[in-house]
């Protein structure tokens, strides 16, 4: 029997003595919508410009913040937090449209379907703002989402700290893999033992690192995230923040020969 997943969020009445107008009417973000929330900032990006200046854009949905938000493009940026929604500067004179953006996202999230994760969430930004599917949906896919500047796609919104594990039910990503991706078990297996990989190569890298700096304060790996290339082969992203010897794309050897070395890391100059 498949499996069937439920949006698990809920509408909530709110308390006028502490919710302000930006605050969002449903009582917890729903944790399947973390498989899709590029998807959901471009959404909010492009709905939610529409619903303020009546038009699209064509420009990056995302913000430039730890936080995570969407380009409202001809307003403002737009905040995610976890229960509301804010303005990123001049605030003082915006409670009419914050209070439009709160309506914008509890209405998408209350109506969103992880069965039906794409279609739902467009129909139900578009009801919103009222067009067309069709004209949000073409909106959607000409505009960008979590390019170099596009910042984290809605860390707070689901209180989530973008330096540790995303929140992501596996059972659900693989619906979403084979049933919208077209993935095939097999390669949606490998893909999650290569993920497993990643994240014990980044446990013995950090252990081979601290054990070798002693006291002393050393950059760790920040994460080491897999890829496969077309020809079946495997590298790794590493990122400690500095640019090292294991940094950028690395094979397995390679860091299997820096967990054999004696763990200390080596800057590597730039070239003058």
């Amino acid at each position: 029997m498949k499996k069937t997943f439920k949006n698990d969020a809920k509408p909530k009445e709110l308390n006028k003595d502490w919710d302000g107008p930006g605050s969002y009417k449903f009582d917890e973000t729903p944790i399947l919508l973390f498989v899709w929330s590029r998807l959901f900032q471009s959404v909010i990006s492009q709905a939610g410009t529409y619903l303020l200046t009546s038009k699209f854009h064509e420009n990056e949905c995302g913000i430039y913040k730890c936080e995570g938000g969407c380009r409202i493009v001809g307003v403002n940026e737009l905040v995610l937090s976890r229960d509301h929604c804010y303005w990123d500067f001049g605030t003082s004179k915006k409670d009419k449209t914050i209070k439009q953006m709160a309506d914008l996202i509890t209405h998408v999230v209350l109506n969103w379907d992880p069965m039906n994760p794409v279609d739902s969430m467009i129909d139900a930004a578009s009801c919103f703002i009222k067009c067309l599917p069709t004209e949000l949906r073409s909106a959607v896919e000409k505009s960008t989402c979590g390019d170099v500047f596009g910042g984290n796609a809605l860390a707070n919104f689901f209180n989530w700290n973008p330096f540790s594990d995303p929140p992501i039910d596996r059972d659900y990503l693989r619906y979403c893999l084979m049933t919208f991706n077209g993935k095939t078990k097999k390669e949606v297996n490998q893909q999650f033992a290569d993920e497993n990989l990643g994240k014990k190569l980044k446990k013995k890298l950090n252990e081979h690192i601290r054990k070798s700096a002693g006291d002393r304060y050393v950059s760790t790996v920040m994460c080491c995230s897999p890829r496969r290339l077309e020809d079946g082969s495997l590298q790794f992203w590493v990122n400690t923040g500095r640019p090292t010897q294991i940094d950028y794309w690395q094979t397995e050897e390679s860091l299997r020969e820096f967990l054999k070395s004696d763990g200390k890391l080596i800057e590597n100059k730039p070239k003058s």
